[in-house]
């Protein structure tokens, strides 16, 4: 799997103590997933397979101390924040970091505020116009015009803007790290961010409004037997 490399600052103060540093190194190298840590100019640099919140948690609660994440990935990446104030009573919140390494993008990301132990689909639509909420966000991307899939399918068995589910915790987190070879980083730049959560185990959807053009392309029968008839009309074939 496809590794990502995080920037942690930790709050160990102007005199860092050795032997808390050494300790928190340690055990962040034991966990599976870590491929390396080492403490570099006040930082934890980390590379790992795991998502970015889990290794936050973790050298949080190993260190005693604050720990924020200052860097994420060392090519090309962009943040999208979570905001829920369109939809959902405004309770949903969060952020997503991607990340291009070669062929893979990097999706990362922590929700808070979804129904516990409920889970979504997380898609990316083909415009990011919230004029008039989740019915002008568009279909989902679909360059090739691809059925509804799975996101391990190849690209034309899918659309490309499909990255598959989510699950939620007992605590109404989400936290994951979904890689995809089908989705590049290219459609990121020059953009704007909104997302659109809907109910338990319907779809998540995330808009952002790109520099490329975008075809659009009905929802398939196998969308609409998964239950989507539930959503706006004007997002149905």
């Amino acid at each position: 799997m496809a590794s990502s490399k995080l920037e942690v600052l930790v709050d160990f103060g102007d005199s860092p103590d050795k032997q808390q540093v050494d300790k928190t190194i340690k055990e962040l190298t034991s966990r599976e997933g870590v491929k390396e840590a080492q403490f570099k100019d006040g930082a934890i640099m980390v590379e790992t397979s795991l998502p970015s919140t889990e290794i936050l948690e973790f050298v949080t609660k190993t260190s005693g101390r604050r720990a924020v994440l200052q860097g994420f990935g060392d090519g090309q990446s962009a943040v999208a924040m979570v905001s829920g104030q369109s939809c959902c009573g405004g309770t949903v919140v969060g952020v997503v970091r991607f990340q291009q390494t070669g062929d893979v993008l990097v999706a990362d990301g922590s929700i808070d505020g979804l129904p516990p132990s409920s889970e979504h689909g997380l898609h990316i639509h083909s415009t990011g116009d919230l004029s008039e909420g989740c019915n002008s966000i568009g279909d989902h991307y679909n360059p090739l015009g691809s059925p509804h899939g799975g996101p391990q399918d190849s690209a034309d068995r899918r659309h490309a803007g499909d990255l598959g589910n989510i699950r939620v915790g007992d605590n109404g987190r989400a936290t994951f790290r979904i890689t995809d070879r089908i989705l590049k980083y290219r459609l990121w730049c020059n953009s704007t961010v909104s997302w659109y959560i809907p109910k338990p185990q319907k779809d998540m959807r995330l808009r952002r409004h790109c520099c490329m053009g975008r075809k659009r392309s009905p929802i398939s029968r196998q969308g609409k037997e998964r239950g989507e008839k539930m959503l706006p009309k004007s997002l149905l074939s």
